[in-house]
């Protein structure tokens, strides 16, 4: 059986398969562990957390730490899923709803929105689109230009004068960057998940232009515009072990916070509860509706014209 040549590469691909999630949930483990150690001890040494937590009280510790362990290795192991951009948007006409742009954070790519990109379409928002940024190389300025370039596509492809842009942790200053310097804003609401307005301390333990822009009292942070009245709403979260302090995430008084507990930084992209803060905050004058889309196959060419559900 095994001498077979069909047999031999099925288990070539299995071991392969199997090799790389192992890989992806160690290195999930070890993010997990690192970022936790970090945000644990500077939040006793801010007098935060009790040096000998209650047993409920480390029980959710615990469950914090598995959710995002498990969220971080999961979206290593779609890493591959989401290297290639996406395909330009394709012309369509919207009869109801508005383009919402999704863009990923730090070393991620565009398959990280797996879960919550599927939940929002089967809310039925959007047409959703994606876009991969290149955060190894250049900085929140150049990767601000590659956004607005993809906005101004979308706008062309739909006819729509705004998008809505849902943006994971460096994602989000990025989507404030892209719209310096505009009279008309393009970004009607802005939803940020994790992303360090103030920026993080962690970004001192990372190298490279996107990390040293990230840090608190950076050129790039100073300069942040401030967003049009309603345009920026912030969901953090006082257990993301990526944003030291959690309050870095906070943005009001020049948008509004929603902030939520026992979330990981990759957690915030995975929680039902979240997603569901997401859906609130685009739903605000958006026709709601019922349609059922695959995030990847069918983002960039969704029928244009849906149906109200009754």
């Amino acid at each position: 059986m095994f001498d077979h040549p069909v047999s031999l590469f099925a288990m070539a691909v299995g071991a392969t398969v199997v090799g790389g999630l192992v890989v992806a949930y160690l290195l999930g483990a070890i993010y997990a562990f690192i970022t936790f150690t970090h945000w644990i001890v500077e939040r006793r040494l801010r007098g935060i957390e009790p040096e000998a937590p209650s047993r409920p009280h480390l029980d959710a510790l615990c469950s914090t730490f598995v959710s995002e362990f498990l969220s971080a290795g999961s979206f290593v192991a779609l890493h591959p899923l989401g290297m290639f951009d996406p395909a330009p948007p394709a012309s369509c006409f919207l009869q109801s709803g508005r383009p919402i742009l999704l863009v990923h954070g730090f070393m991620q790519a565009r398959s990280n929105f797996v879960m919550l990109g599927s939940r929002l379409a089967g809310y039925g928002l959007g047409p959703l689109y994606t876009i991969n940024l290149p955060t190894l190389n250049g900085d929140l300025r150049e990767h601000a230009g590659r956004l607005s370039e993809r906005i101004d596509l979308i706008c062309r492809a739909t006819g729509s004068k705004q998008v809505d842009v849902v943006a994971h942790s460096s994602g989000g200053l990025v989507a404030r960057l892209a719209e310096v310097g505009r009279r008309n804003p393009r970004i009607r609401r802005l939803v940020t998940l994790g992303t360090p307005h103030a920026g993080s301390q962690m970004a001192h333990m990372v190298p490279g232009a996107v990390a040293r822009d990230m840090r608190p009292g950076s050129k790039v942070l100073v300069s942040l515009p401030v967003p049009p009245p309603g345009q920026l709403v912030s969901i953090s979260s006082t257990h993301d072990f990526c944003v030291i302090p959690p309050e870095s995430a906070q943005v009001e008084p020049v948008g509004r916070d929603v902030i939520v507990e026992h979330v990981g930084h990759f957690a915030l992209l995975t929680n039902r509860a979240v997603c569901e803060e997401v859906v609130k905050a685009l739903g605000e004058d958006i026709q709601v509706v019922r349609r059922s889309q695959d995030i990847f196959d069918a983002v960039e060419t969704a029928e244009p014209e849906w149906v109200a559900s009754p």
